[in-house]
């Protein structure tokens, strides 16, 4: 004997009954095989919906994973000439095991101005995001040379 929900008033009645006690409703053996089937197909509903779910979570980590940076890859210190509009400079940029890096860069007469940031994905690409307001600038990685470019700035580093 088990309990099924009575197709017209939904409360558990057993499934050796001919009328529901509680409406009234007529049973037959056809009834109550077609019932039980129809819970079957719920309870295997909620095992493929709980699967499904958990299949996304799984895709979502992998895909959030694919954008994490490892910074061991390319930390340490390049420096090399700088080029803003017609002026030539200097510049530096020390990218720690943590993405955390700090850019100093010289530009003809001006003083040195040194900003501290980190390195970011984004998409495909890297930036530099300054923490301290100066702005993000573009870089290009590849084995020992880093190429930072900002509005009318580009700079050319090697470690």
């Amino acid at each position: 004997m088990s309990l099924l929900a009575c197709p017209e008033c939904k409360k558990k009645i057993s499934d050796t009954t001919d009328t529901c006690p509680n409406c009234g409703y007529q049973l037959t053996p056809e009834k109550i095989s077609e019932i039980k089937e129809e819970e079957k197909k719920k309870k295997r509903g909620c095992g493929i919906g709980c699967l499904s779910i958990i299949v996304i979570i799984i895709i979502l980590g992998i895909i959030g994973s694919l954008n994490e940076i490892n910074c061991n890859d390319f930390s340490g210190t390049y420096s090399g000439t700088s080029e803003m509009g017609f002026t030539t400079g200097t510049a530096k940029i020390k990218i720690n095991n943590d993405c955390s890096a700090t850019l100093t860069y010289y530009q003809g007469s001006m003083g040195g101005e040194t900003e501290k940031g980190e390195i970011i994905k984004d998409g495909d690409s890297y930036k530099f995001k300054s923490t301290g307001g100066g702005g993000t600038y573009n870089l290009k990685i590849s084995t020992n040379k880093i190429i930072l470019e900002g509005y009318n700035w580009r700079c050319v580093m090697t470690k």
